[in-house]
């Protein structure tokens, strides 16, 4: 898979808005983000349709760590599951936090709960992201573990976290 392809595939998942600051009021090394909580946030709305009522549904995978000492924004890469490009990073958060939705669809209402679990594990079993900070000088700092784009354990801490 090329990497403008790979790019495309993430651009259509990636809806990024941002809510947090980063630790630029430091000084010293940069280190490996930590703190990282996955959260999942949901959408609904009725839709009609011949077959009768229908659930138009979004879902946003959110990622938050704690701001890095001496970051001034944060790189974040992608890899799908067919691998990661090659090449400079993905895009850059500002913030220590990044939104993507994973999952979208119609269902109705008595499927809902089965095809937006069913949307999200594709998404993460396609989908990886990985965080690392970007100090003053534009140089990129040690990285996060990757982590599944849609996946949220049990108490959010996303696997590989530590």
């Amino acid at each position: 898979m090329t990497a403008r392809r790979v790019a495309g595939i993430a651009g259509a998942l990636i809806m990024v808005i941002t809510t947090a600051s980063c630790g630029a009021d430091h000084t010293g090394p940069l280190v490996s983000p930590s703190g990282f909580r996955a959260y999942l946030d949901h959408a609904e709305s009725e839709v009609a349709s011949p077959s009768g009522p229908m659930i138009a549904w979004h879902t946003t995978w959110r990622l938050t760590w704690d701001p890095v000492p001496n970051a001034t924004r944060y790189a974040v890469h992608y890899g799908t599951s067919e691998g990661k490009p090659s090449g400079p990073t993905d895009h850059t958060e500002t913030t220590a936090e990044l939104r993507i939705e994973a999952a979208a669809g119609t269902s109705a209402a008595e499927r809902l709960v089965q095809d937006r679990g069913a949307a999200l594990a594709t998404t993460a079993a396609q989908l990886m992201v990985a965080i690392a900070p970007v100090g003053p000088d534009g140089i990129e700092g040690p990285g996060s573990s990757w982590f599944p784009v849609g996946e949220v354990p049990a108490g959010g801490v996303p696997i590989g976290a530590g």
